[in-house]
Parts: structure tokens; C-alpha cells; sequence
């Protein structure tokens, strides 16, 4: 490439650089920040539920080793009944709180990401705008 073509190339790259750039700020800065944080934010949250699913698990494990070791020691059915529904009513109440654990995640999780997904669609839009025109009509010659 000699001259005029030379030169148009480059005035192409460098408009295609100023356009990168008026797109990538405003992408990182009102789009990319707040999605790394609440990302952050809704893994501490996992992280919680997870923890106490582990102790829900321990105490399940424990109520039926419990259930075996009474049913092996015990010949009477009034006693193993007794024991068949404490067990029953333990693993009732660990499913009725993994059931409002995992809800409340979701909820949490839906309030945190909706509205960031739709900032973030205006904000690539105002970006897009700010720039003056689309990313991939930056480098062409119109």
C-alpha cells in the first residue's frame, strides 16, 4: 500500500481505535463492574446456602443411622414406628428448609440480575451511540 490507500487505512484503524475506546468505558464501567459484583455478591450468597445444605446433610445422615441403629436394637413395632416418624419429621423439616433456601436464592438472585441486564441494554446502546455509530461499521469506508 502506497499513499492515499496507506493513509486511508490508518485514518481506518485509528477511528476504529476512538470508537473501541467511547464503547469499552462506558461497557466496563456501566455494564462489566456491576455484573463482577453482583456475581460476587450472589456467590457469598450461594456460598451460605450451600453451608447450611451441608449441615441439613450431616443431620440426615445422623437421623438415619439413628433410625437403623433403633429399628436393630428394638423388636417392638411401637417403638420402630416412633422412631420411623421422628426420622420422618426430621427429613420433612430439613426438605421444607432447603425448599425456602433455595426460593430465597432465587428471588435474591432474579431482584440482583434483572435489572442489571436491562442497564446493561441501554448502557450498550448509549455506548454504541456515544461512539457514532455500530462497532462493526467503524472500520468500514462509508
Amino acid at each position: 500500500m502506497h499513499g492515499a490507500a496507506a493513509k486511508q487505512d490508518g485514518a481506518d484503524i485509528g477511528n476504529m481505535n476512538e470508537v473501541a475506546t467511547a464503547f469499552a468505558q462506558p461497557m466496563i464501567n456501566m455494564v462489566i463492574a456491576p455484573l463482577l459484583k453482583a456475581e460476587t455478591d450472589l456467590l457469598g450468597d450461594l456460598e451460605k446456602v450451600g453451608a447450611e445444605w451441608l449441615v441439613r446433610r450431616r443431620e440426615a445422615v445422623a437421623d438415619a443411622q439413628r433410625l437403623a441403629e433403633n429399628i436393630a436394637a428394638n423388636s417392638e413395632p411401637g417403638s420402630i414406628l416412633d422412631a420411623q416418624r421422628e426420622w420422618l419429621a426430621g427429613t420433612l423439616r430439613r426438605l421444607t428448609a432447603e425448599i425456602a433456601a433455595w426460593q430465597s436464592f432465587t428471588m435474591q438472585a432474579t431482584r440482583a440480575w434483572l435489572p442489571l441486564a436491562e442497564r446493561s441494554a441501554e448502557s450498550i446502546a448509549a455506548a454504541t451511540r456515544a461512539a457514532g455509530r455500530p462497532l462493526h461499521e467503524a472500520g468500514s469506508k462509508g
